[in-house]
């Protein structure tokens, strides 16, 4: 069996869509299927952010290459050029795969665009890239869902670790991060997002509630939440977190924490009942699923800042300057304040699916796939530079 296939959220809203972000539909069925496996006395896989691919190992012909050793070093200098974000020149530029490896999902993109970071097609490890070159692989592992890299080329994502979800890191190897103290051992543990300076964020579940968690120098510390439900999905390389609060089967709202923990509650358009935080960059937040930014910076509560999508295409990442990418099976585009810029996609293909993007909206990362393999897991792996 397919281990997507044990996890609702892997139920798309539409096949031409991949699972890169979690969503309102997805957050309700994941709610109520932990219900149901917990009667069932089954592990609940607890998840967010997917990065969800299919293809098969035609596409990736004439693309791998052995792993050479990791040399990290210091993280890069996050962006600061102030350049416009996604120029039309953009070069696609296919990434190398491990031998052995069919594919990989769509990888996630560091904030300065140097490292990037795949889902291995087995789902048994992580593929880590710095600049276009493989530089750590760890192919050992039941990894669930891969969410963020950082400037220091560490991925974090959630794996199944002794028979539950667990919160963890990828350099060459995986690290799983604890508990929060007074948090029993059988709660499931995501983690969804990393920065530059190294800190993790994401959430525990355990009796139906959810709790938002820090990782610092690995110590794990929850975040303050009013309700006291809530989930940390992103953390931005100033310290900015965003999520949501309230059940994750409920009314949940979009929430952020500023970099001294205290936090508030981002108002929704009208007539929008739920939604939530997928990414902060700069100084935007964005909900994913709703189309909505928010300006962090603007005095008083933000006002929400609708965004119009065509029916079929899917925001799937934030730069600093407010641009989002979009995505849909034949297209791939960014799309700022009026200006939407197409993006070329690579020859040989009949879908394509989009990963991460860099703070300045110069790298952003894809996967290409043939339609007839799409039921399966994996597809070749690119990325633009612009």
């Amino acid at each position: 069996m397919n281990p997507l296939q044990e996890n609702p959220l892997q139920e798309l809203r539409d096949l031409d869509g991949p699972g890169t972000a979690l969503t309102a539909d997805g957050l309700l069925r994941a709610g109520r299927a932990r219900v149901r496996r917990r009667r069932q006395a089954v592990v609940g896989l607890a998840a967010v952010l997917v990065l969800v691919l299919t293809v098969g190992s035609a596409a990736i012909a004439g693309l791998r290459q052995p792993p050479q050793p990791a040399d990290r070093g210091r993280p890069y200098p996050a962006p600061t050029s102030g350049l416009p974000s996604a120029p039309p020149n953009c070069d696609v530029q296919m990434l190398p795969l491990p031998s052995g490896v069919e594919g990989t999902g769509p990888p996630v993109i560091d904030s300065t665009g140097h490292w990037a970071a795949g889902l291995m097609d087995t789902h048994t490890g992580v593929v880590i890239w710095r600049d276009g070159v493989i530089l750590s692989v760890d192919g050992d592992e039941q990894v669930q869902y891969l969410h963020a890299v950082n400037a220091s080329g560490t991925a974090v994502g959630t794996a199944n670790v002794a028979g539950r979800s667990a919160a963890v890191t990828f350099t060459d190897r995986m690290n799983v991060l604890p508990l929060p103290g007074g948090v029993p051992v059988s709660a499931s543990l995501s983690g969804s997002g990393i920065n530059a300076a190294g800190t993790v964020v994401g959430y525990y579940t355990a009796a139906e509630v959810s709790k938002p968690v820090l990782w610092r120098d690995g110590k794990a510390e929850l975040l303050t939440v009013p309700g006291g439900s809530g989930a940390a999905l992103w953390i931005s390389d100033d310290g900015w977190v965003g999520g949501i609060v309230g059940r994750l089967y409920d009314a949940y709202r979009p929430y952020v924490w500023r970099p001294d923990g205290t936090g508030f509650e981002l108002p929704l358009p009208d007539g929008v009942g739920k939604g939530m935080v997928n990414a902060i960059a700069g100084e935007w937040a964005v909900d994913f699923d709703n189309h909505v930014r928010w300006r962090l910076t603007t005095p008083g509560t933000p006002a929400p800042q609708p965004f119009s999508v065509a029916q079929g295409i899917y925001v799937r990442a934030l730069a600093a300057d407010g641009t989002v990418t979009l995505s849909g099976s034949k297209m791939a585009a960014v799309w700022g304040f009026g200006d939407l810029v197409g993006l070329a996609l690579p020859a040989g293909f009949s879908k394509y699916q989009m990963g991460g993007i860099s703070a300045d909206g110069r790298v952003i990362g894809g996967a290409a796939q043939h339609l007839m393999d799409a039921n399966t897991f994996g597809g070749s792996p690119f990325r633009w530079v612009c």
